[in-house]
């Protein structure tokens, strides 16, 4: 993802500027430096973080929508298993719910239920 991609790139360059500008050992210097690198942080920090929120707000959006399709046939339901396999294990700053993957459960299930009665 080039939002996850830009949002490293920005830690990167927080990270960079902390190693570049270390921090006094004075009191009020850490302060004044403390202040410092907080304004650089949120110049540079917000818009890829953002950017990147927005970029999996998206995605998942797309899990959902797949999700949501019903499954009309096994085919159905082995389309389904195999977007979860790709799209369920993707690494996110969130926390990535596998809606894909609880669908297919739950369709196995009432496929289940249809064969038990």
């Amino acid at each position: 993802m080039k939002a996850q991609a830009a949002n490293t790139a920005a830690w990167e360059l927080a990270d960079r500027w902390e190693l570049d500008n270390p921090a006094p050992e004075s009191k009020r210097g850490k302060r004044r430096w403390i202040k410092k690198a907080r304004e650089y942080q949120l110049k540079v920090l917000p818009k890829p973080w953002q950017a990147l929120m927005k970029a999996e707000s998206d995605f998942d959006a797309a899990q959902i929508a797949v999700a949501m399709v019903p499954a009309g046939s096994a085919a159905d339901i082995h389309a389904m298993a195999a977007c979860s396999i790709i799209y369920d294990e993707v690494d996110l700053a969130r926390r990535n719910t596998a809606p894909i993957g609880r669908a297919v459960a739950f369709e196995l299930v009432q496929l289940g239920m249809a064969v038990l009665s």
